[in-house]
Parts: structure tokens; sequence; C-alpha cells
């Protein structure tokens, strides 16, 4: 049972140097999966690992580092170990859908802001005599009886 041991020990021993270190990831390494984060909405370990060509344990270390610096929202954790989490840095390319959604909303947003300051503000005082006096003449044409208080001031 002693000599397991040792062997399970000495075998770890062996494979150590082989894992990565525990330290932040390199600015090379940083930088190309904060590209990634720029180029698809959403970051995962496993998109990390195949596009960067790491392994699970770095793309983790990349997405916490990621987290830490604020390039991505809150990590979706599944059981111990983080899954994904959305781009705050992601920049829809041209001619998509939602970058053409976007730029509409922007146009429509300078027009409002442009029609709202070239607006004239509305009048309160609303002259209503030309009403009136059209009213009172289809009552007159239907020949209904007009009382003298209803008779035209003006």
């Amino acid at each position: 049972m002693k000599r397991r041991t040792f062997l399970s020990i000495f075998g770890a021993a062996t494979v150590a140097p082989a894992l990565p270190a525990l330290a932040s990831p390199s600015p090379a390494m940083l930088q190309m999966a904060t590209a990634h984060a720029a180029k698809f909405p959403h970051v995962s370990v496993m998109g990390l690992s195949h596009r960067l060509g790491v392994s699970a344990t770095e793309a983790e270390a990349l997405l916490h580092d990621m987290s830490n610096r604020g390039l991505i929202g809150k990590l979706r954790i599944d059981g111990t170990r983080p899954i994904y989490a959305s781009s705050k840095v992601y920049t829809p390319p041209e001619g998509s859908l939602i970058h053409q959604a976007q730029r509409q909303k922007a146009r429509q947003a300078a027009r409002r802001e442009a029609r709202l300051e070239t607006a004239e503000p509305k009048s309160l005082t609303v002259d209503i005599s030309r009403l009136l006096a059209h009213l009172r003449q289809l009552c007159a044409d239907q020949g209904m009886t007009l009382r003298p208080a209803m008779a035209l001031t003006s």
C-alpha cells in the first residue's frame, strides 16, 4: 500500500510541471481572448479552448481574468466550473441584422432630437369661432330654432 502511495505522489510530481501556471494569462493570450469576445456575443470555455488552441483549464483562467477586468459579464457556472459569459465588448459585424437595427435606432433618435429642437411651442389658446359658426349654420339649415343667446357675437 505504501508503494502505491509513493508511486501516485511520484506520478503527480512528474506531471505537475506540465500543468498551466496559476498566474494570470500572458498579455498576448488575453489580447486574443479579448478579440474573441469582441467577435462573439458569448464567450465560453470550449470556445476559447478551440479558437485559441489552449487547454480548458487555461481557457477557464482566461474567463476569470476577463471577468475581473470587466470585459465579460457574470460567469454562468455549472457545478464548479464556469461555462460561459456574455461579452461586454461585442461589436456586431457591418451589415448584420443587429448592426442595421442599431443604426436605425440611432437614426430615429437623431430625427426625434432634431424635431424636438426645431418644434415651436404649441399655443394653448384655440380659436373655435369658425367651428361654432359652421355648427350654427348647420342647425339653421335643418330648420332648428336658435335662441338669441346662441347668436354670434362677432
